[in-house]
């Protein structure tokens, strides 16, 4: 955090708002914090969520707090980011829960397999999960958590081969860019090909791969879209993401600063946060949809039966926490899958 007047202007870097001063500032100069993250600064988690709550706290502050947003790996190393928050390098962060495995074991619950129906849905559920399970937050004690949400849901995208049953799944090669795609892929009977995520269109147009677990922004963003043409909608699983600042910053804000942020922090920016990304998906699948995009719903019944083919992936989890010393994995679950269908109401 730094008191000034005037910010330099950085190439990598995103001014979005203002924010309130510090007794140990002059009375006439804001606030600045510092926010990194995993997102690009077009993303719509920063366009549609951060960026118009760091407007609206600079708005209810008058002007005393600025926020400014860095692109990944300029302020810090990606893969650091949660450290970088708790060690003072950045005030605040986003970045995935399963970035660096097992560093937060709990909270990576929000990875697991058809556990949320939307990036809306899934994100209001995984904060008030957070609060209603005293254990998470201990997880998380080393920092101040301004929020919880989750990405968008992953879908399964072909050349060409149906995706739509346990037989059509068992031909598919997927390509799998993250451990937890190919552990999913594994458990619906598709066989699992490790390629690296900037390689699945490649993979896909040399037939190394015929099939890919993504969601829209990806498979627009990477022009997966060209070689998959096809896509069935499953809901897959959504990534967990933490977004959070630095304790040492967040005592030094003023009481009325505090209770601003906190106002708009929680669910509220969790549900922001999720809305733009669904919104963002609809978007980017219209956009495909002009490039010849075809796309498919999994039937509910071939859904639920992928669901209990997945559960082995949710019992490792709940074996794994037990083995910490958290014995209820299996009601965190069940509480995560019944908030996800209060937050569609």
């Amino acid at each position: 955090m730094k008191c000034s007047c005037f910010v330099a202007s950085l190439a990598a870097l995103l001014l979005v708002s203002g924010l309130p001063g510090t007794p140990a500032c002059a009375a006439d100069k804001p606030i600045t914090l510092t926010f990194t993250g995993v997102f690009m600064d077009k993303h719509a988690a920063i366009e549609g969520g951060m960026k118009p709550w760091a407007e609206e706290i600079n708005r209810r502050t008058n002007g005393r707090v600025v926020i400014e947003y860095y692109n990944p790996n300029t302020i810090c190393a990606e893969a650091d980011i949660y450290d970088s928050v708790r060690s003072g390098v950045v005030d605040m962060g986003v970045a995935n829960v399963s970035r660096k495995k097992g560093k937060l074991p709990l909270l990576e619950i929000l990875d697991l397999p058809f556990l949320f129906t939307s990036a809306e849905s899934g994100s209001v559920a995984a904060w008030r999960l957070w609060n209603e399970f005293p254990a998470m937050q201990k997880e998380t004690d080393d920092v101040h958590v301004i929020s919880l949400h989750v990405g968008a849901p992953s879908q399964i995208q072909t050349t060409g081969a149906p995706a739509m049953s346990d037989a059509d799944m068992a031909k598919l090669k997927i390509a799998a860019y993250a451990a937890s795609y190919a552990d999913v892929a594994k458990a619906l009977g598709a066989s699992p090909v490790t390629v690296g995520p900037t390689d699945i269109y490649l993979s896909m147009q040399r037939g190394q791969t015929d099939a890919a677990f993504a969601p829209y922004a990806y498979m627009r963003t990477t022009k997966i879209y060209e070689t998959a043409r096809h896509t069935y909608e499953a809901n897959i699983n959504c990534g967990g993401m933490y977004v959070t600042m630095n304790r040492e910053v967040w005592a030094s804000l003023p009481d009325d600063v505090k209770q601003i942020i906190n106002e708009l922090s929680g669910e509220n920016y969790a549900r922001m946060v999720g809305r733009a990304i669904d919104q963002s998906c609809r978007d980017d699948l219209e956009f495909m949809k002009t490039k010849g995009q075809k796309v498919s719903v999994v039937p509910a019944e071939v859904v639920e039966g992928w669901k209990k083919r997945c559960e082995g992936i949710v019992q490792e989890w709940i074996d794994a926490v037990a083995r910490r010393g958290h014995k209820n994995g299996a009601e965190m679950v069940a509480r995560a899958r019944a908030l996800d269908r209060e937050a569609m109401l």
